[in-house]
């Protein structure tokens, strides 16, 4: 019983050896709110991307991928972003759906920025993706008590 003890340990430890290394090449840069810059040298996504009168500037930085959660202003702001990049837009996700964007697969999930339904402030779209062997899940402006089964 003890080898087996052994060999599962060495296997987790290598398991998380395996993903540092892998996330070595990830670099995240928190910009304010609810954006954020992720680039793992291949592509860079930018995550809600807030207006300009927010107080948060947006690096000079191109991006990839933007994904947009919701349509408010401090989370919309697309046209702020530099580069050639693919829009994931969260706004009229009513359904799971998944996309593929910048070389990377996207799953677009949909919810509410408040606890009764949308009915206060809308929709929200949580997006889930991996990049440099990581797993991320963006939850915009995420108001619900509790996650849905999608």
């Amino acid at each position: 019983m003890r080898s087996a003890k052994f060999s599962l340990s060495l296997f987790v430890t290598l398991l998380f050896c395996a993903a540092s290394l892998c996330a070595q090449a990830v670099k995240i840069t928190w910009v304010g709110q609810a954006c954020f810059y992720i680039s793992d040298g291949t592509a860079t996504v930018v995550t809600d991307p807030p207006a300009a009168n927010i107080g948060y500037p947006l690096p000079d930085s191109t991006a990839n991928v933007v994904t947009i959660s919701h349509n408010h202003g401090d989370h919309n702001f697309s046209q702020g972003v530099k580069g050639t990049f693919t829009l994931v837009d969260g706004r009229p996700t009513t359904r799971r759906t998944e996309v593929n964007a910048g070389g990377l697969p996207f799953i677009q999930i949909p919810g509410f920025h408040d606890n009764t339904n949308g009915s206060a402030r809308g929709p929200n779209t949580l997006v889930r993706w991996t990049q440099g062997g990581l797993q991320f899940a963006h939850m915009g402006d995420y108001g619900q008590d509790q996650l849905t089964p999608e």
